[in-house]
């Protein structure tokens, strides 16, 4: 009972301490980021840069709509509802932030009144939904414990966006190019996170509802080859439906046989 107790203790302890140093690296490249567009552009690039953002992050809180904390909250306690969880998020944040990004856009000539503000909100609306979007793989591998890959994402896709911005300078861009490395970089970080998704959980989808299925952490050492699905009953003389091992498509022996 103590070595449990232990475990978990030195668990949160270790995990605690990676969000920490993954929020204040964050931090620190966050505002070597800002220096570095003061300094290049000067008040009104980062004017730019700030006014533009301020726009798009209360709108992306919107479209998040609390549902990273949900997740992480329900998939600790019932980690079989992950399919469920990550389908019927994916509908929210497409209706929830695709809306949200539509009005952004065409709405910015009324938020703002100076040419470059305005196309500064064009251009990073896109984060609206990038950021609730990948806020739902961060919910998952918090739910698991996996804190690291957080880290990580985070830390990664903010030296990328310095040293790309520093890039930017010396070739003479601008604040708006600036802006275009910022959106491209968060959704590069989408697609990391959904491709460590894919590759560190176990997927076996139910055929009748796709949905449903179950979703497990794959350890280290386990086997690649395929497992039979909880979903294909006994008796059933149909051969049985894809299973889904770190994000790639399984087919069983007898689909092989029979194609």
């Amino acid at each position: 009972m103590h070595t449990r107790q232990n475990a978990n203790s030195q668990t949160l302890i270790a995990n605690s301490l990676t969000l920490l140093f993954g929020n204040i690296g964050s931090a620190i490249l966050s505002f070597l980021l800002s220096i570095l567009i003061g300094r290049v552009t000067g008040e009104t690039g980062l004017g730019v840069y700030a006014a533009a953002l301020a726009w798009v992050f209360p709108l992306s809180l919107i479209a998040e709509f609390g549902l990273g904390t949900l997740i992480t909250r329900e998939i600790a306690q019932f980690p079989e509802k992950m399919l469920f969880y990550l389908y019927s998020v994916t509908q929210a944040r497409l209706l929830m932030g695709g809306g949200l990004l539509l009005v952004l856009w065409w709405c910015a000539p009324l938020f703002a009144q100076d040419v470059a503000v305005i196309e500064g909100i064009r251009i990073a609306s896109p984060l609206v939904i990038i950021l609730p979007f990948y806020s739902t793989f961060t919910a998952f591998f918090r739910a698991h414990q996996q804190m690291h890959y957080i880290a990580f994402l985070n830390t990664g896709m903010l030296i990328s966006q310095v040293i790309l911005t520093a890039w930017v300078f010396a070739n003479n861009g601008d604040i708006q190019t600036a802006l275009i490395v910022n959106t491209l970089t968060s959704a590069g970080q989408l697609v990391v996170a959904w491709a460590v998704f894919r590759w560190r959980f176990n997927f076996t989808p139910n055929p009748e509802h796709p949905s449903q299925g179950a979703a497990t952490l794959r350890k280290e050492g386990d086997d690649p080859t395929p497992s039979p699905s909880p979903y294909h009953r006994e008796g059933d003389l149909t051969p049985p439906r894809h299973v889904w091992r770190g994000g790639r498509g399984v087919r069983s022996d007898l689909e092989r046989g029979a194609g």
